[in-house]
This record gives structure tokens, C-alpha cells and sequence, in this order.
């Protein structure tokens, strides 16, 4: 199992390792994947130049998602950090980022909405 696990953490490491708790969208004390806010866990670099937000409970699942489906929208970054892209960690595809006043709405490729166990966005500042 250990092998099986570290198989699938090897794509999404720099997420994992050497990150920090992440200041733009903290996770709730307490928190249960059932109950987190916007279905995500976020950590930051080490450096501070990059989040990484692991949705844990898309916004959409099923065979046939439709754009709208594969929509993520996050709250403003409470530390009022700016984004300048959006990646998906495991492919390298690009996602679309737009951010306003109103948060951070992030649009994920069709081919990566959703990983059944973790799909994580790479966000850089």
C-alpha cells in the first residue's frame, strides 16, 4: 500500500512537501473533507510564490461535466494575494484563472476535472 501511495503522491509532491498551511485560503480548525468550505485544502511554497489548492470535493462530478461543471470558485484570498496562472499540477495543462473582488474563479481542462482522489492547482503569485 505504501508503494500505491507513494505512486500517486509523485505527480502532485511539490504540493505536499515543503509546504506551509496556505494564508489566502485557510483551512477552518476542525475541518472535515464533508464539511470543507468550496470542497478545497490549500498550502503555500516554501518561497511564498506559489498555492496549491486540492479540491477534494469538486463542484460537479459524473461521465459528462459541462463547462460550467468544471468551474471552481474560491473566495477573495484573505491575505490579498494577486494570481498571475493557474496549472494543473498533475498534467502541466493550463487552466483559466480570473480574479476580481469578488475571488478567484478557476476554470479546469475537461480532461482533469475531476481526479477521484485529489486534483490539485498550482496557482502562482
Amino acid at each position: 500500500y505504501l508503494t500505491m501511495a507513494g505512486t500517486l503522491l509523485e505527480r502532485i509532491a511539490e504540493s505536499v512537501k515543503d509546504t506551509h498551511a496556505s494564508t489566502s485560503f485557510p483551512t477552518p480548525q476542525g475541518s472535515k473533507i464533508a464539511t470543507l468550505p468550496y470542497g478545497i485544502v490549500a498550502t503555500r511554497s516554501l518561497k511564498n510564490d506559489c498555492e496549491y489548492i486540492h479540491v477534494l470535493r469538486p463542484p460537479a462530478a459524473g461521465a459528462f461535466l459541462t463547462d460550467k461543471d468544471r468551474i471552481l470558485r474560491l473566495p477573495p484570498a484573505k491575505d490579498g494575494a494577486r494570481f498571475s496562472n493557474a496549472v494543473m499540477l498533475r498534467t502541466g495543462r493550463q487552466a483559466i484563472l480570473k480574479q476580481d473582488e469578488k475571488g478567484v474563479t478557476i476554470q479546469v481542462p475537461w480532461q482533469d476535472a475531476w481526479h477521484p482522489l485529489d486534483t490539485v492547482i498550482k496557482l502562482t503569485r
